[in-house]
């Protein structure tokens, strides 16, 4: 059995076996649409029981570019793969990104799922970075924190002049309890506090450890506690999202996002909002989410 066979057989598997994402609506929305997407992608290449990439058939390309659709909805939100690195649906993700490697041989597995990098990253689990805000490179939490323990500054590892932005720093610091414990070690450290050499060491066993654990849960957000939009606004803007999402699911989101101002989802025809359609009135041309 060839390796691409076992991997498609495997996530065939993960996208049968998955279990429902417990999260806001919006992110719910955002599983059932593209892991039902990628069911429908995978089912096509794999007709007739052939389970197989066929080349002839640009099935290489239609699932790079799946992700690649992935990562444009994803980026800049809470749903990218590193905030939320052991659900169901950033593993699934990766899953295929590993499988498509050897078609894409100018790409390793992190660029084929977030093709914004330019850097490459070293090849550890997605939950040790954040993404850069430029979204070009992947910044390893535990080496960041570690290079701090010299002067209590977070810096570009691979720039120690160049301090991160004070968004990265807080993705960084809050990345998860156990980061954000490492980190006020490394205050009291530089603080000069006393005990604070074992207590920094300490602290970073319980990040590495945590890190490699599959309960392991990033706390980093791009969003605080004001912007949840933005997944909402992208989402709106799929023309196949009912296809692929129920209606109540819709309706929930709609119910939750309304409080943050967003714009409703309303049913698309042939790709067209409705409220985008020719308005015999034109001097009444209705905006978008109006009712």
């Amino acid at each position: 059995m060839t390796e691409t066979k076992k991997l498609l057989q495997k996530i065939i598997y993960l996208l049968d076996e998955c279990s429902p994402y417990e999260a806001a609506p919006v992110m719910q929305v955002l599983y059932k649409y593209s892991l039902r997407k990628l069911h429908d992608l995978i089912r096509n290449i794999t007709e007739k029981g052939k389970y197989e990439i066929r080349v002839e058939r640009g099935d290489h390309f239609k699932l790079f570019n799946f992700l690649s659709e992935f990562h444009t909805l994803v980026k800049d939100t809470d749903a990218l793969p590193l905030h939320i690195p052991n659900s169901d649906l950033s593993q699934i993700m990766f899953q295929v990104a590993i499988m498509l490697e050897p078609y894409f041989p100018g790409c390793d597995r992190y660029k084929i799922l977030m093709p914004t990098l330019m850097f490459k990253p070293f090849p550890l689990n997605l939950a040790s970075y954040i993404m850069s805000d430029d979204n070009t490179r992947l910044i390893d939490v535990i080496r960041t924190l570690q290079f701090a323990r010299q002067d209590g500054q977070l810096k570009d590892e691979f720039n120690v002049t160049k301090r991160l932005s004070s968004s990265e720093q807080q993705r960084v610091i809050n990345h998860s309890a156990e980061a954000y414990n490492y980190w006020h070690a490394i205050q009291n450290l530089s603080n000069r506090m006393p005990q604070s050499t074992s207590a920094i060491m300490d602290a970073e066993i319980n990040l590495l450890v945590a890190m490699a654990s599959p309960t392991y849960r990033v706390t980093a957000t791009y969003f605080g506690c004001q912007r949840p939009a933005l997944l909402f606004e992208k989402l709106s803007q799929l023309s196949d999202l009912d296809k692929f999402v129920g209606k109540e699911t819709i309706e929930e989101m709609n119910r939750q996002n309304i409080n943050y101002g967003g714009c409703r989802i309303t049913k698309r025809r042939n790709g067209i909002h409705p409220n985008e359609e020719e308005n015999p009135n034109p001097k009444r041309k209705r905006r978008w989410g109006a009712n």
